[in-house]
């Protein structure tokens, strides 16, 4: 909660300072996005693959600091499933990037970008309990409790590839990748969003 709280006083802050200067009004601009997120975990089960992936729904705003230079804040909500805990939940992932734009394909832009992100995942205990079967084999039984949701920081890295259909509008498509050096654990997250400008 303390990070959410953080990213909406940024993101007010840009956006006051964009209204309080009317100059701002044209730097910022807004995506709606949908994507897929592999969570990078597998087991197979009875035959069948599970694993951590889910999909989220995004929205972000952004400020463009030049041509070039931009800075994002996203929000996303995404629906994962859990292959330890064998459930679904609903979690929100909070990501800061600062970004530099390149020109493809002719009106095309492509935007590598690189930052943190602040995710919501599940905690949980396990325990190992060991008995020997009938036949004289040690079998290991692994049990986990639920203990909550917290938030977890990730380094984001990845790219945007957008391409104008008008003068206020792009559609694009994304890959990020999001890494956590002290338990390591990550995501892969591709999508496609609407890109806005709503300022001119």
């Amino acid at each position: 909660m303390r990070h959410f709280k953080i990213i909406c006083i940024l993101m007010f802050f840009i956006t006051t300072t964009a209204f309080g200067q009317s100059r701002f009004l044209q730097k910022l601009d807004f995506d709606v996005s949908y994507a897929r997120v592999d969570g990078w975990q597998r087991q197979l089960t009875d035959y069948i693959i599970e694993n951590n992936d889910g999909k989220a729904l995004g929205l972000a705003a952004g400020l463009n600091f030049n041509s070039k230079l931009f800075l994002q804040l996203e929000y996303q909500r995404a629906e994962l499933y859990n292959v330890d805990l064998e459930s679904k939940f609903k979690l929100g992932f909070f990501t800061s990037v600062v970004g530099r734009k390149l020109s493809a394909f002719e009106k095309g832009v492509l935007s590598p970008k690189i930052g943190i992100s602040i995710q919501n995942r599940p905690t949980y205990n396990t325990w190992r309990i060991f008995y020997t079967n009938n036949n004289g084999e040690v079998v290991t039984n692994i049990q986990r409790e639920f203990t909550g949701i917290s938030g977890f920081r990730f380094w984001a890295v990845g790219f945007d590839f957008s391409y104008p259909i008008s003068h206020e509008v792009s559609i694009g498509a994304g890959l990020d990748a999001f890494y956590s050096a002290s338990s390591g654990k990550g995501s892969t997250v591709s999508s496609v969003f609407l890109k806005m400008k709503l300022f001119n």
